[in-house]
């Protein structure tokens, strides 16, 4: 064998090892990631949307509870089946018994997944009673981590389920609201709803 033809068979090893490495990384990060992140079946999602004073939403759920709620303007890439659901139904009555003021406690099924840090925060968002508001300072002593107030916001922003996990209710430390994954309007709204309807209680 020629010199030539030997450095183009070495070459040819190189790039097949080299592939077979890159095969291998890959393979064992998506294994990584399966075992990091728990995987949740979409199979049995249903979605139906609602008009409100605020936009249309959308309402998802995964067969048993509430998953997702989403102005259309979040919208992303889903795998749903668009049909309205015994339980979508009634979400959606209570959203619009909400929106007139005639309902302050949501009664619905809910599903959040999230980390351990992120659930905490959902969960204490949840005991913010109808009318009032916590600072994200508030929040994260109420989860025994006084100084994860940015960490609080940045789970306070990926709420998976708006409104029925009141993360409006959330504002700044100097009383103004801030920061709302639907938009300031949107978040002003909700909290001089609430504010009109408070005396009802």
């Amino acid at each position: 064998m020629n010199k030539g033809a030997l450095n183009y068979v070495v070459r040819v090893l190189i790039q097949r090892i080299l592939g077979l490495f890159c095969f291998i990384y890959l393979i064992a990060g998506i294994e990584l990631r399966l075992i990091k992140e728990p995987k949740i079946s979409m199979k049995n999602n249903s979605m139906f949307f609602y008009d409100t004073p605020i936009g249309r939403i959308l309402i998802e759920e995964d067969g048993s509870a509430i998953t997702q709620l989403y102005f259309c303007d979040e919208l992303g890439s889903h795998d749903f089946a668009f049909r309205e659901t015994a339980l979508l139904k009634e979400a959606g009555v209570q959203l619009n018994e909400y929106f007139t003021g005639k309902r302050k406690v949501f009664d619905l099924p809910i599903a959040t997944f999230g980390t351990a840090f992120q659930q905490s925060v959902w969960k204490a968002l949840r005991n913010i009673p109808y009318g009032q508001t916590r600072s994200y300072g508030q929040i994260a002593r109420a989860i025994g981590n006084e100084k994860a107030c940015r960490a609080v916001g940045m789970a306070n922003h990926k709420n998976p389920i708006s409104i029925i996990i009141p993360c409006h209710r959330v504002i700044g430390s100097n009383g103004k609201p801030v920061g709302y994954g639907g938009g300031l309007n949107r978040k002003s709204y909700l909290l001089e709803l609430e504010k009109r309807y408070t005396g009802d209680l």
